[in-house]
């Protein structure tokens, strides 16, 4: 294309383009890969590797070569490090933000959930039409009484309540279930909290 434009530029005539394959290559993990180059079949290891050189002498530079070859080399000694954040897991905990005025849990509903606040404030109501009987701010948690109940089905006691703009981490009943009886002083607390 370049010499096409070369040649339009200097009032030229164009060529047709024309292209030979040389061969393809493909990957397949595991070590194992598929080649047909020249018109010869490989597969396996020895397509893998195959892939793997042409894959390091494609890279644009000798930096960026060497940065590779090392990485791959090191692979070839070390396994991975099976020590890493999971994010399927760190994603049950959601965040979840209210508005001033609006209900969290409401007295009587199925509590499924354990909340804990991470900024604003909340308040706790016996009587909707009452005044508060708590005010609950950030670092403050609720919905452990329902959770933490026989066969975990219970229902809050009271409600709870948006009194400012408030920002909460939830989690569902089976983290919470796993995360308190993981940490032995954590299930203490809660089960002391529910006591009082």
């Amino acid at each position: 294309m370049a010499n096409n434009i070369k040649y339009i530029l200097n009032g030229q005539p164009t060529k047709a383009f024309s292209f030979k394959l040389l061969g393809m290559l493909a990957s397949i993990g595991h070590k194992n890969g598929v080649a047909e180059i020249l018109g010869f079949k490989l597969s396996e290891f020895p397509a893998w590797f195959f892939w793997r050189g042409v894959y390091l002498a494609k890279l644009p530079t000798l930096a960026c070569k060497v940065e590779v070859a090392i990485d791959w080399a090191w692979q070839i000694f070390f396994l991975p490090n099976i020590v890493q954040l999971q994010m399927a897991r760190t994603e049950r905990a959601r965040r979840a933000h209210y508005a001033a005025g609006e209900f969290i849990v409401r007295n009587g509903d199925p509590g499924d959930r354990f909340f804990v606040i991470e900024s604003g404030k909340a308040g706790v109501y016996i009587d909707e039409n009452s005044p508060p009987i708590a005010v609950l701010k950030a670092g403050d948690y609720f919905g452990e009484g329902a959770l933490l109940s026989p066969g975990g089905k219970g229902v809050p006691m009271a409600s709870v309540k948006a009194e400012t703009a408030l920002n909460l981490i939830m989690l569902g009943r089976n983290d919470f279930i796993q995360l308190s009886e993981s940490l032995g002083a954590l299930q203490k607390e809660f089960h002391r909290s529910v006591l009082v």
